[in-house]
């Protein structure tokens, strides 16, 4: 088989997978090459394929998601300064604590809001919260159990290193 029939093939196999929603039938692919260096190229045509086309959509997820909160934040502007004209005919006294349309009802309430003054650590104990939040070193205990040889410490006991293996391409 030459590349030009190779590439041909595969193009047409990850867009069939592509439009399949994503699934790809990795028996068909292998089927399709009979020598081990053709299916290591096939599988590196489809993983960088494949990639690409992550990288697309995540990219169009990023700008459909900054689309929408610039809107949001634009919303959110004009209901929060719509409050404020509100509040300000309120304390200018232009309208009560409570007034009524034909639709709706408006009604002012006070919820206050605590500002501290001084430094949390110099309020009374009564008045603070201590928040402790513990995490594992795992760079530390990565180094600790590559040099506990045979298991000597407490550590060999307490934590261990597991296989993880990913796939990388590169091309030649």
């Amino acid at each position: 088989m030459t590349l030009k029939e190779l590439i041909e093939q595969l193009e047409q196999f990850v867009d069939d997978s592509i439009a399949n929603d994503g699934d790809m039938d990795i028996t068909a692919l292998e089927s399709m090459m009979t020598q081990k260096a053709d299916k290591i190229d096939a599988y590196g045509y489809a993983h960088e394929r494949l990639s690409a086309e992550i990288a697309g959509a995540k990219a169009q997820l990023e700008f459909i998601k900054e689309k929408y909160e610039t809107r949001l934040r634009q919303l959110e502007s004009s209901k929060l300064r719509l409050e404020q004209r509100l509040l300000g005919y309120y304390q200018q006294e232009l309208l009560g604590e409570k007034e009524k349309g034909s639709t709706y009802k408006l009604q002012f309430r006070n919820y206050p809001i605590v500002r501290v003054n001084v430094p949390v650590e110099d309020l009374p104990d009564e008045f603070k919260t201590v928040k402790t939040e513990v995490k594992a070193k795992l760079s530390e205990l990565k180094k600790a159990i590559k040099e506990d040889v045979g298991g000597r410490t407490v550590i060999g006991f307490m934590a261990e290193l597991e296989d993880n293996y990913k796939a990388h391409f590169k091309l030649n």
